[in-house]
């Protein structure tokens, strides 16, 4: 693949960008822990302003390692119709910021479906301000039933935020990281090892817009998933 470009944000972060036809692939290399700090400080109060204006005013959650993809948020490249990105990291990249671009471009989700092992307090309060803000219509969770041990409080937690919200639930024996979202006459679907979570460690994302994809992915998680008859999964709402 031939390599097109190559650019720095605040010598932060390095991004290289390779495509063939419709695939383009992303490559970066994490920040130190000291840029970091000094990034944090410098994007927090342009997060914040964003933030409002998407009816999210609660941030006691909100990790400071977020606020800098925030504020780059129009950096994190949305593939357009038919359009695959591969995207390999190695950056305190929540993919609840994912979430965030995609709304910055569209005003609004239409229905967003996530299946994934991990979602933190930081992705589940900007989702459900998200929702009662109108800024994403319809939500459907899929989320891992180890929580039952893994962390017993979060989960009743979480159950009762989604019964507040209005917010499909259900947990399955899973590990699946998929998220479908559309908007429009865009499909977005992506996946890959990354959780809705913070962590340093190497991650890959592929990113497309293709509504069979899209379709697909839908039924897997929202028919075939949540098949009544099977006894192992646990439907809240």
């Amino acid at each position: 693949m031939e390599e097109i470009d190559e650019f720095n944000v605040d010598d932060f972060e390095e991004f290289s960008f390779d495509i063939n036809e419709t695939r383009k692939e992303i490559v970066s290399t994490g920040p130190s822990s000291k840029a970091r700090k000094n990034a944090s400080d410098k994007y927090k109060d342009n997060a914040k302003i964003f933030l409002e204006t998407m009816d999210i005013f609660d941030l006691k959650n909100i990790k400071k390692s977020t606020y800098k993809y925030i504020y780059h948020r129009d950096g994190i490249p949305i593939p357009e119709k038919g359009e695959q990105i591969r995207i390999r990291t190695q950056c305190q990249l929540n993919l609840i910021s994912v979430i965030l671009a995609i709304v910055s471009r569209h005003s609004q989700i239409e229905e967003l479906t996530i299946a994934t092992y991990t979602l933190n307090r930081e992705s589940m309060s900007i989702l459900m301000q998200l929702k009662n803000a109108g800024k994403i219509k319809k939500i459907s969770l899929l989320i891992a039933s180890s929580y039952g041990y893994r962390d017993p409080k979060w989960k009743a937690e979480i159950e009762a935020i989604c019964i507040k919200s209005g917010i499909s639930l259900t947990f399955a024996w899973l590990h699946f990281k998929i998220t479908i979202a559309k908007c429009g006459n865009n499909y977005y679907q992506f996946e890959g090892s990354m959780n809705y979570s913070t962590n340093n460690m190497a991650e890959q994302i592929i990113f497309e817009n293709n509504e069979w994809l899209y379709d697909h992915d839908f039924n897997l998680i929202n028919t075939v998933m949540k098949d009544s008859e099977n006894k192992a999964l646990e439907f809240i709402c």
